[in-house]
């Protein structure tokens, strides 16, 4: 906004001193255009902190040999942890019907955090070939501090979100596109997936015990996915 705001006042300050100056034009362009540029990398670099970071392939394979070590991508390998899996979740996924006939912006714009509130990971873990049993009673639990110190980030989750408005079942209109500045502008934060059983092997295709998910908001957009045995949930997270 403060981009599009400064490139507004620059432009009518150009065609100003343009009209009132033209004799001056060889001179007044460049300065306008090095201002532009000014502007444009005090901006940029203003905003870095808040930017996330996209991976290019070195193969065309879907796992690449360096994900584990940079987090990346865990949709590389969330798939086989999930798939013909019962994976209990949290039941407070919420639809909205939105006054479409009031003017200005899309009314559902003020309402992104609460209509992705756990929809990306339900979306996904279904479309991933797992069973997800939503439930109530889940819907209030909270992970402790050190119960969060056991799990093991297994890496990024935004770009993997992407693809889970696709799998959406929201019949209204602002279900039928995904807000891309939900998960990649200032405004969204990193969204990891994190991991933890007693035993490990419950994460390889083999494995055979339950799962829990547990998604938590971030303070700005976006929230993080909690993967957890049903056991280790059972005796160490249930109230």
């Amino acid at each position: 906004m403060m981009k599009h705001l400064l490139i507004l006042l620059t432009g009518m300050a150009a065609l100003f001193l343009l009209l009132w100056k033209n004799k001056y034009k060889t001179w007044i362009l460049p300065a306008i255009l090095l201002l532009f540029a000014g502007a444009n990398l005090y901006l940029s670099v203003r905003d870095l902190p808040g930017t996330l970071p996209l991976t290019d392939s070195t193969n065309q394979l879907l796992y690449q040999p360096g994900y584990p070590e940079e987090g990346a991508y865990p949709d590389a390998v969330l798939p086989l942890m999930v798939k013909n899996k019962t994976v209990h979740t949290r039941n407070d996924i919420e639809h909205f019907e939105f006054d479409m006939n009031i003017p200005g912006r899309n009314p559902w714009e003020v309402k992104l955090k609460e209509i992705y509130h756990g929809m990306n990971a339900a979306n996904l873990l279904s479309v991933m070939g797992a069973d997800v049993v939503m439930e109530d009673a889940l819907n209030d639990v909270v992970l402790s501090a050190d119960v969060k110190r056991k799990f093991t980030d297994l890496g990024i989750s935004n770009d993997m979100y992407r693809f889970s408005n696709a799998a959406n079942d929201i019949p209204e209109l602002y279900g039928n596109y995904f807000h891309y500045y939900y998960v990649y502008t200032v405004r969204g934060e990193e969204m990891h997936v994190y991991l933890y059983a007693d035993d490990p092997a419950v994460f390889t295709p083999e494995g055979t015990g339950e799962l829990v998910a547990l998604w938590e908001d971030k303070e700005g957009y976006g929230e993080d996915l909690y993967l957890m045995s049903k056991d280790f949930y059972d005796r160490e997270v249930a109230p």
